[in-house]
């Protein structure tokens, strides 16, 4: 009970790492307004274009859950 307790502020760290690191990915490519992803799928697709990035941003969720 302890540990899930001080674990929680890791899980909300690494939730907010993985959005705002995420949202920075799909943004970044697009520094043009007229380029910007707008639907789902091309937000999607910007994401995983560069799996390596995604995958550190991923890993911080995994391994705070597992």
């Amino acid at each position: 009970m302890i540990i899930n307790i001080g674990s929680f502020p890791g899980v909300v760290a690494s939730w907010l790492l993985t959005y705002f690191g995420g949202r920075k990915i799909v943004l970044r490519p697009a520094e043009c307004p007229s380029r910007r992803p707008r639907e789902f799928g091309q937000r999607l697709s910007a994401l995983l274009h560069d799996p390596l990035r995604f995958g550190m941003l991923w890993q911080m969720v995994y391994m705070t859950l597992s």
